[in-house]
């Protein structure tokens, strides 16, 4: 009797417990409903890179299963969802959620920076200082890359510049990406020693999100939370980062220098909101006026530190077009970088398109044409914090489908070019004449060999003349494409050299968005449509909302089954 007792005590406590669980689970259903609707309602181009099809069946998978999946793995869901939109503007914030949500993540408080040697340890909480700066060759399970390669299905960003810009260790993603193990808190971080040989840094427990550390700096400098890797360096801090200690997260918003010995002003905007005390225009008539009485022979705008804000760059651009003199190749130039994304972009695209300036550094976090202005929301029940675009920008022309800025003349920072407090981008600009040269002498290689021995002429010039230029930094896009191309078209001595030439730079360039299209559509216009449709599938494997690319594909099948004989 006793023991039947017991156990109906038992079983009745069990059945009080799940009840209780039961009422506090969240009504998921509700915050789902809200999330899809409110990303239809708001965001301007919600199916460029993620299918309708596509985002109807997650969210459907997810209203249907709900209730048998832990609150976590719903969370983590429904960042891939907002990653698969691609847009920088649009995903979920664990940080600025409610303390539930907070409370089901963790993080390991070190933070990756991708050099262009490697991913190396930027910074780190004072108590993992040893693994501050040292070059990480693998990340739990996997090497580096692939560890990164897997952890972006939860970064959001407009390319894969935006989204490498800032890498959370966040334990619950990286489980799910395979990086650590499901049944573990342990992540260890494989490292090379100053003799290159392998070494090993564990961390057997990661923080909650509800005590995440968020520097005030960008890149921190002297901050009482994290250990960084140029933090010992007894130089002067390069210009970029001279003023990072003034004003918000990126520093003094807008300030210029003068630079004797190059006879430069050099402009740092890194933020795009006007200073109460002093409006962009009338900081701009100041800079302006003094660039003019010190009779500067050149303007360097530098926005690699900029993350956005406002539309206000118009009298920084009216006043470069009024000097014929500074709005001149190798006189102008405009640094960007991974951070270079929304107003940033903007900014950069009306440069781009409305002055001679050459742009020098990383390719942008941002697309030319791009959707942003964010708005937040917050799931009812759950508290998830959210964001979306609502406005769709077009500042460059209608076909340009590309997914990032890229410079003119490549500038990336190395390891120990940070460590050092080294900026190797001014070095480049103060360097143009001798790059322009050298691109110069280039062109005019491939030039004359053509016209003596055609298109294999023209490419075995290019080739002797590649690793220089590489190292020099010249995009080879923009010098084939842009600068190469018309001389090409009109030089041409037989009609089939300009189809060949565009084919060598497509097999020459095979990441280019541009050239795949462009070799794609010329093939199109040749009556080639089976070449024209593997280049267009390849330029759409790269950017699969390139209009044109879809426009044409579906023309070309079509045709194939209405008008058998004209493909175009």
């Amino acid at each position: 009797m006793r023991v039947k007792v017991i156990i109906t005590i038992y079983l009745v406590q069990c059945f009080v417990i799940y009840n209780s669980k039961a009422q506090n689970k969240i009504d998921w259903e509700v915050d789902l409903q809200y999330a899809k609707s409110y990303l239809e309602i708001m965001h301007p181009r919600l199916f460029d890179f993620v299918t309708e099809d596509e985002f109807n069946s997650e969210f459907d998978y997810l209203l249907n299963n709900w209730k048998i999946l832990s609150d976590t793995d719903i969370v983590i869901r429904i960042t891939e969802i907002f990653v698969k939109i691609q847009d920088g503007h649009t995903g979920v914030s664990l940080y600025n959620s409610s303390d539930y949500i907070k409370g089901l993540f963790h993080y390991y408080p070190v933070w990756l920076y991708k050099f262009n040697d490697g991913y190396f340890v930027l910074y780190a909480r004072n108590e993992f200082k040893e693994l501050v700066g040292k070059k990480i060759t693998r990340l739990g399970n996997l090497g580096i890359c692939d560890a990164i390669n897997q952890m972006m299905r939860f970064q959001v960003g407009d390319n894969k510049w935006g989204k490498i810009q800032y890498i959370p260790l966040i334990q619950e993603f990286m489980q799910c990406a395979g990086v650590t193990d499901r049944d573990s808190d342990l992540l260890v971080f494989q490292y090379e020693d100053n003799k290159g040989e392998p070494r090993e840094y564990k961390i057997e427990k990661p923080e909650s999100v509800k005590d995440f550390y968020f520097p005030s700096k960008v890149f921190p400098q002297k901050d009482t939370g994290v250990y960084a890797m140029n933090d010992t360096c007894e130089k002067a801090l390069p210009l970029y980062l001279s003023r990072l200690n003034e004003g918000g997260y990126s520093g003094n918003s807008y300030w210029y220098t003068w630079l004797p010995e190059q006879e430069t002003i050099y402009l740092q905007i890194s933020d795009n909101m006007d200073k109460p005390d002093d409006p962009f225009d009338a900081f701009c008539k100041r800079m302006f006026r003094d660039l003019d009485s010190l009779s500067a022979k050149k303007l360097i705008v530098d926005v690699r530190l900029n993350g956005g804000g406002n539309h206000f760059e118009m009298p920084l651009i009216k006043g470069i077009i009024a000097r014929p003199d500074i709005d001149s190749e190798g006189n102008l130039f405009l640094i960007t970088s991974r951070r270079t994304i929304s107003a940033s972009e903007h900014l950069t695209t009306q440069m781009e398109t409305y002055t001679n300036v050459v742009i020098v550094g990383e390719p942008t976090g941002g697309r030319p044409n791009m959707v942003g202005s964010i708005t937040r929301f917050a799931l009812p029940n759950s508290g998830l914090n959210c964001f979306t675009a609502k406005e769709y920008t077009q500042d460059s022309e209608f076909a340009d489908f590309r997914l990032t800025t890229k410079p003119h003349v490549y500038s990336l920072l190395s390891s120990d070019d940070y460590r050092e407090n080294h900026d190797p981008v001014l070095t480049t600009i103060f360097n143009y004449e001798s790059i322009k040269q050298l691109k110069s002498e280039c062109i005019r290689e491939m030039q004359d060999s053509y016209l003596k021995n055609g298109i294999s002429g023209l490419v075995t010039a290019f080739h002797n003349r590649k690793p220089e230029c590489r190292s020099a930094g010249i995009n080879f896009e923009h010098l084939l494409i842009n600068e190469f191309s018309g001389w090409i078209y009109s030089k041409r001595s037989e009609k089939e050299d300009y189809a060949s030439y565009i084919k060598f730079v497509a097999d020459e360039l095979p990441e280019s968005m541009r050239a795949n299209y462009w070799y794609g559509r010329n093939c199109q216009l040749n009556d080639k449509p089976e070449l024209a449709k593997e280049y267009y599938k390849r330029c759409l494997e790269i950017n699969p909302a390139h209009l044109n690319a879809i426009k044409f594909t579906k023309l070309l099948k079509f045709n194939e089954k209405y008008n058998p004989d004209n493909q175009r």
